[in-house]
Order: structure tokens, then C-alpha cells, then sequence
């Protein structure tokens, strides 16, 4: 307006003006003349119209920034959009997409290939109605066909319908129609194809989706536009879902037939479950047990014995093992009991009996004992008698019928100590009565007189010759002297005795800190059947033709067990028909207290009859 006014008092002031001569000869002190008011005017507008020039472009400037900031933003959410493994989509109020995001191409479909289409097209038809009703949009009154004839998802919308709906739903692949994809209509998710699900192929998604509203242009209320929403793929959830309740399943299925009563006990304490056979085994009902509190204490991997009351008063044992468990997400303890009563109460009955029979052979091993002592006192003297008269060189000696007579009294005589002294050998191993009594001694000498024994044994057998084999550098041998030589002596008789034709032989070596006793024959062998019976009480191997051999069948079996008490072994190799090797095998050096060194091996002479030195 300024710009104005000062070019119209320009033009008023110019040449040829009607009233120039009047104004510019009646001038008035004080008065401004047309032409300066113009210019004033004038630059007024100038001024103002600059400002208005650099104020529009400063405008300009501002909004081309924000144009640009929101295209970049614009840019940065399609980006992000894109890149999130979910479909995100977006529907009109006809339930047809507008958008859809690449992740869709996990479906086989590409997102322009929808834009336009049915949601229905790609999810199960068994699915629309549920997805219709309580997924995509507000709920509707009865179903309705929508334009093309796609079932119409969102007819009328009712009050408070604005929040996300999730849902779990079954969709169909581009390239399998036949195949379901289960997904999520959630916030992410993970795309792949797999059989899946309960059904070949089937893919799970779970749906959240929430509504647009806008303002009618002719009614006063707002009207729905349509949704958006994302789909995730949950097909590895489900899958893990689905196996997590078959194992559950099996587990409840293989704990309620199995025996043992398993209970499931909380943090604190807390029954929270039990099986048929925990109530069996309690004598309580399930609801009598859950809810209780169980009375012990639970420590996971702890295996112990426990003591049961049952309603009636009654108590049993039950063996307790607990293994950490969990039961509704929280910590807790999986605790299983096995009825032992009956076992415990065999283990009191078999104790009872092995503690009476061990009294029982306890006695008769003392009887035995004493008894043998008995024995040993008269037979003594008989054979003392015997060997004087034989012996006598006075006037009056015996003729060779008396000699013959006294000889078989003395033969037999000794024979009967002999078997005496095994049954007072077998009591007193019995009874627990036999020590050991070690010493050190030479063992070169030892194989001396037991070289003298077996010729002893072998004056009757003249197809038979024994032989001594020993090794060379035998170092000093540190056991009980008289056990060594009883073992021997009853080894080498049963050599000799089932030998007929060939030679007995004592091998003696040394190997990694034990002493080697290896008595040879080449008798009738021992049968494999036989050869775990041999070492038993009273028990002896029948040659297959002949007189049956004299003994009491204790001789290997006193030898075995003075073995083990002199901590070593006895052991057989037999061949039938072709001789038996006995192997003794001691240690070195005796671990207990040595009593004494280098004695004289005492009956290393005239011992053979009486099967232990005098």
C-alpha cells in the first residue's frame, strides 16, 4: 500500500498538471509538497515489500527441509519395514490388502501380486470365519458377501473395537495349495518351509492387527478404513509346543502304570502330584496327598532309605531317590519310592538264618575239634607202641608174622591221624582258628625235603619218578613254613596217588614278586566239568576204571583256603587223560609280623605218612 500511494503523488507532481501553477505559486510556510510525500511513500513500499519477498523464501526454504527430513524418514521406516522377518501388511475396510512387505515372499507370494486381493486368499478356509470374527476387525453381525464375492471380514464395528486382536491361524503357500503355513499375525517372526505341524507341511502364524478409523464425510461419527497387522511365522513354536505335550503325555502315561510311587514336591515342600502307585504304596487317595506337605527333606540326587507310616499305623521302608524336575515353570523336585519292605524284612529273616547256621557250623567245627583231639590222644599211642615193637632188638624181637601184623596196625594207624588232622585243619578254618605263624626260611632247602617226601610217596609206584625243578637266585621266602609244606604234601599225594605210569614234578619260579609252586603229573587228568568241584568239601574225582581212591576229599580244599589265608592262590590246568599242574602262588614277603628266621624245617624226614611235620 505504501508502494501505491507513493507512485500516485508521483504522478500528481508531474508535468503538465492543471493545478502545478496554484500549488507552486501559493506556497504555505509548514506545507510538504506532493513530490516529497510520494517519495516517502515510495520508499515505504520498497521496504516493506523486500521483507515480504525474503520472509516467503525463508518459507520456501523451511518447507523443502521438512520434505526432505520426511522423505529420509520415510525411506528409513520402509527400510526397517522391509528388513523385519514378519509380514506387515495392511488391509482396506474390504478386508483387500494395500501393502504388503517383502517377508511375504516367504509364502511363495510377491507383495504387488496381493495388493488388491482377499486376505481369505492366503489363509485357510477352515480359518476365515475365526479370523473374521476375532482377529483381523471389529466383530460383525452374521456373515456377509463382499464385492467379487470374498467373504466380507468387517461389516460393523462395535463400540470399544480399537485395540490389537492376536490370533493363531493356518495359511496357504503360493506353491503348496494343498500345505498350511500355522503362523502368528504377531510382532516378528521367522519364515521357513517345512512338514510341519499336524498336518504335511503346515505352517503356523499368529495375527495382531488393529483398526483404522477416519472421519465420514457426511455422518458425525468416525467409520472404519480398514486394519494393519503383522504376521509371524510360528511353526517352530508349535512343533515345540506339540512335542512338549506328547512328552508330557507320555510321561504322565509311563509314571501312572509304572510301580514305584512317584511324587512331584515343590520348593516348599508341597505335594503338588502323584501317581496310582504312590497312593497304593502311602495308603492315601490323590487328593489326600497333593496339597500335603510331604515330611522330609528333599535334596536333589540324594538316593537313601526312608521310613513309611501308613494311615493305619502301619510302617514300611521305601528306597528314596530325587532328581530335580520343574512343574508349572517352577523349581521343583521329582521324588520316587520303591517299596522295600518285603526285601528288608528277607534281608532280617536271611540274616537270622545265616547268623544260625554260621552258630550251627560253628559248633560242629568245634565238636569236630575237640573230638579230633580226642582221637589224636589213643592213636598216638597206638602208634607209638607200634613203631617200639617194631623197633625192639632185645631177646626176646618179634617174628616176621608179628612184624607184619604190627607194621599194618602202625600203617593203618597213620593213615587215621592223617585224616584226622585234615578234619581238625577244615574246623579250625571253619571256625576261624587258623593262624599264620610266618618266618623266613630258605626255599632251596624247603624243595629238599619235599624232594625226600615224594620219593617216600613213590616207593610203592616204580613207574614213577619224581623230579625237582628250581630256579636259580630264589631270594629268601617269608611265609608260615608248616602251611606251605601242608599245601604241598597234598598236592603231591594226589599226585602220586592218581599217577601210574610217567613222573611228578615240582617246578619253583619267581614272577612279579610272588613265589610260583607248580606241582606236575601225567595222570588220568581231571574232566572240565569236574574241575569247579574239585576244591569243594568232600569231594573227589573217581578214576574211570579202577578201585576208588582213599581220602576224605579235603586235602585240595584245606590247600585252597590255607592259599588264600597266606594271601595267595590255588589254581588248576588239567588235560583229561594226559595229568593235572596244581599252581600254588604266594607272595614274597609276608606282610605281617615274622616270628622268626631260618628255622630247620622240622619232619623234613619220615613226614610222608603223617601228612604234617612232627
Amino acid at each position: 500500500m505504501a508502494t501505491a500511494a507513493g507512485l500516485i503523488f508521483l504522478l500528481l507532481a508531474a508535468e503538465p498538471w492543471p493545478l502545478k501553477g496554484v500549488f507552486a505559486e501559493e506556497r504555505l510556510p509548514g506545507r510538504i509538497q506532493f513530490q516529497q510525500l510520494a517519495l516517502v511513500f515510495l520508499a515505504l513500499g520498497v521496504g516493506f515489500g523486500t521483507a515480504s519477498l525474503w520472509r516467503w523464501r525463508r518459507s520456501i526454504e523451511e518447507r523443502r527441509g521438512i520434505e526432505r527430513a520426511l522423505a529420509g524418514q520415510v525411506e528409513q521406516y520402509t527400510t526397517l519395514i522391509q528388513t523385519i522377518p514378519d509380514i506387515i501388511y495392511e488391509l482396506d475396510a474390504n478386508g483387500r490388502f494395500t501393502f504388503l512387505s517383502d517377508a511375504v515372499r516367504h509364502l511363495g507370494y510377491e507383495p504387488q501380486e496381493l495388493v488388491g486381493d482377499h486376505f481369505s486368499r492366503i489363509v485357510h478356509p477352515d480359518d476365515i470365519v475365526a479370523v473374521s470374527r476375532a482377529a483381523i476387525l471389529p466383530k460383525y453381525k452374521g456373515k456377509t458377501t463382499g464385492d467379487a464375492g470374498a467373504p466380507k471380514l468387517f461389516d460393523e464395528r462395535r463400540s470399544g473395537d480399537r485395540g490389537t486382536r492376536n490370533l493363531q491361524v493356518r495359511l496357504v503357500p503360493k506353491d503348496a495349495p494343498t500345505d498350511y503355513v500355522y503362523g502368528e499375525l504377531h510382532s516378528s517372526a521367522r519364515w521357513g518351509r517345512k512338514a510341519r505341524g499336524d498336518q504335511p507341511g503346515c505352517w503356523y502364524a499368529e495375527v495382531h492387527s488393529s483398526g483404522k478409523w477416519g472421519q465420514a464425510a457426511r455422518q458425525g461419527d468416525k467409520q472404519f478404513l480398514g486394519s494393519i497387522g503383522i504376521i509371524r511365522d510360528i511353526t517352530e513354536r508349535k512343533r515345540l509346543a506339540q512335542n512338549l505335550e506328547a512328552s508330557h503325555e507320555a510321561f504322565q502315561a509311563i509314571v501312572a502304570k509304572g510301580s514305584d510311587g512317584i511324587l512331584i514336591v515343590d520348593g516348599e515342600g508341597t505335594v503338588r502330584y502323584a501317581n496310582p502307585a504312590a497312593e497304593t504304596l502311602l495308603r492315601r487317595t490323590t487328593s489326600e496327598l497333593v496339597g500335603s506337605t510331604f515330611g522330609l527333606p528333599v535334596v536333589a540326587g540324594d538316593d537313601t532309605e526312608v521310613d513309611v507310616c501308613f494311615v493305619a499305623g502301619e510302617t514300611g521302608v521305601a528306597e528314596m531317590r530325587v532328581v530335580e524336575s520343574v512343574w508349572d515353570r517352577e523349581k521343583a523336585y521329582l521324588v520316587s519310592l520303591h517299596d522295600i519292605t518285603d526285601r528288608k524284612q528277607m534281608e532280617v529273616d536271611l540274616e537270622q538264618a545265616k547268623e544260625a547256621a554260621e552258630a550251627a557250623n560253628q559248633a560242629k567245627s568245634e565238636f569236630l575239634a575237640n573230638m579230633s583231639h580226642e582221637l589224636r590222644t589213643p592213636l598216638n599211642a597206638i602208634i607209638g607202641f607200634s613203631e617200639g615193637l617194631l623197633q625192639r632188638a632185645d631177646r626176646h624181637p618179634l617174628n616176621e608174622h608179628q612184624k607184619d601184623r604190627v607194621g599194618k596196625i602202625l600203617l593203618g594207624g597213620r593213615h587215621l591221624l592223617m585224616l584226622i588232622n585234615q578234619v581238625l585243619d577244615i574246623s579250625k578254618i571253619e571256625a576261624g582258628q587258623a593262624a599264620v605263624h610266618p618266618t623266613t626260611f630258605d626255599v632251596y632247602r624247603l624243595a629238599a625235603g619235599v624232594q625226600g617226601m615224594a620219593e617216600a610217596l613213590l616207593r610203592d609206584k616204580p613207574d614213577v619218578v619224581f623230579s625237582l625243578d628250581v630256579a636259580d637266585d630264589l631270594p629268601p621266602f617269608t611265609s608260615d613254613r608248616d602251611k606251605v609244606w601242608q599245601i604241598l604234601l597234598n598236592l603231591l599225594s594226589n599226585a602220586v596217588k592218581f599217577t601210574e605210569h610217567g613222573c611228578v614234578t615240582l617246578r619253583v619260579r619267581r614272577e612279579d614278586g610272588r613265589l610260583l609252586f607248580s606241582a606236575e603229573d601225567t595222570g588220568i587228568g581231571i574232566p572240565e566239568d569236574k574241575r569247579a568241584k574239585v576244591f569243594e568239601k568232600f569231594v573227589q574225582v573217581q578214576r574211570p576204571a579202577g578201585p576208588c581212591t582213599k581220602g576224605t576229599g579235603l586235602g585240595l580244599t584245606i590247600s585252597k583256603s590255607l592259599a588264600e589265608l597266606l594271601g595267595g592262590s590255588l589254581t588248576l590246568n588239567s588235560v583229561q587223560d594226559r595229568g593235572c599242574t596244581f599252581t600254588l602262588s604266594l607272595p614274597l614277603a609276608w606282610d605281617g609280623q615274622v616270628t622268626s628266621e631260618n628255622e630247620e624245617l622240622v619232619g623234613q624226614y619220615g613226614c610222608a605218612y603223617s601228612g604234617e611235620p612232627k
